[in-house]
């Protein structure tokens, strides 16, 4: 999910309270609960541009504020209980 949003592609899945944890509706990604929802997200994403456009902003925006590489990195080395330095030479 990371690589997409920061790739600036649009998701669409199916609800669950996983990803929910994560992101919200509209921010990056559209949940559907249904084979009719997820058709009509296509359907409006096909003709919508500047609303897929947006979408994919606010996902861009949220991931890289929430969870850059470098954030991702830093708690991954704090869990561990590496604490991240500079190499030397």
């Amino acid at each position: 999910m990371r690589e997409a949003l920061g790739c600036g592609t649009l998701l669409l899945e199916e609800d669950n309270s996983e990803t929910r944890s994560i992101l919200n509706d509209g921010e990056g990604l559209r949940y559907f609960a249904s084979a009719d929802e997820l058709f009509a997200l296509i359907d409006q994403y096909l003709v919508d541009a500047a609303a897929h456009t947006e979408v994919v902003r606010r996902g861009q925006a949220v991931w890289t504020a929430r969870h850059s590489a470098e954030r991702w990195t830093a708690t991954l080395l704090q869990r561990l209980g590496i604490a991240a330095h500079s190499p030397t030479r």
